[in-house]
């Protein structure tokens, strides 16, 4: 399965991710706790999410698990187990349904919360907390996907875990500011090593910045690894407009943004917070 990603990477010359799940539903008025829940509770709206990314052309489409942190079963009622294998059911039966060359990601983000010496979770239980994640259904995917991390010893604790329970291809990002460093102080340097030091099959940035940000930062973060090097990033800041979350960057802005950052030499690319289905749409065209 490594190969066959990178196959159709070679073949076509780009792959395309999917935007974001998790701040459609939040836009459209889901709690952030309980965006994982909708697997359940909603099923349908998460099915129709996933076929609108297969529909769109999207080559990559993640599962609508990234919010399963180690707190969740307090918050949504339901185990981790449930809301993991609930998603990725939901992802592998629309691609089925498309009859579609799709690849499906297990999607996971950090545990939510600060790992000592900043906060009390310790390595261990961070590690076991993924472990826990990624047997819960990475045999049904074909890529995992680690995101949006800031802090280096979280990202490193997901990848520990993914070599432990599984063998399928890691791709694995951190989200940077324009000043190369993650909100924990995590430098490019550092993920840099961290990649050299674990070799996951893909390695990238996402969320926090707008394409026009993203362009110089991850052409630098390019020439510092030799493996494939995927971009997702943000549709702006967000605001509130009548109690919902509105992304005010024009979408067809966005997927020029996104284009850039192919043509600048990444040729794995998506979208994160705000971008959807046309989005994605767009930035196929254009890049076509």
């Amino acid at each position: 399965m490594h190969n066959s990603i990178f196959d159709k990477l070679t073949k076509q010359g780009y792959l395309l991710m999917d935007g974001s799940t998790g701040s459609l539903l939040i836009a459209a008025g889901i709690e952030p706790a309980k965006v994982a829940a909708v697997n359940i509770e909603d099923p349908d709206k998460i099915s129709n999410i996933y076929k609108k990314y297969i529909y769109a052309g999207c080559d990559i489409i993640s599962s609508n698990t990234f919010g399963v942190s180690m707190e969740i079963e307090k918050t949504s009622g339901y185990t981790k187990q449930q809301l993991i294998k609930s998603g990725v059911d939901l992802l592998i039966s629309a691609v089925n349904e498309s009859e579609s060359n799709v690849f499906t990601a297990l999607d996971i983000g950090p545990f939510g919360g600060l790992l000592e010496p900043f906060g009390t979770t310790t390595y261990a239980q961070a590690l076991e907390h993924y472990k826990q994640v990624i047997s819960a259904a990475s045999d049904k995917t074909d890529i995992l996907l680690l995101e949006t991390f800031a802090d280096i010893n979280d990202i490193k604790a997901a990848l520990s875990a993914a070599k432990e329970v599984s063998d399928k291809p890691v791709f694995a990002s951190m989200t940077f500011g324009k000043n190369k460093k993650t909100y924990m102080g995590v430098s490019f340097n550092d993920f840099a090593d961290l990649i050299a030091e674990t070799k996951p099959a893909a390695a990238g940035l996402n969320c926090s910045l707008t394409p026009e940000e993203m362009l110089p930062v991850i052409t630098e973060f390019k020439d510092m690894t030799d493996i494939h090097i995927f971009a997702q990033p943000n549709m702006g800041n967000p605001i509130q407009k009548d109690g919902i979350t509105v992304y005010q960057m024009d979408k067809k802005v966005f997927a020029e943004g996104v284009a850039q950052i192919y043509h600048s030499g990444v040729s794995i690319v998506g979208g994160c917070c705000g971008s959807d289905d046309e989005c994605m749409r767009l930035i196929k065209e254009i890049i076509k």
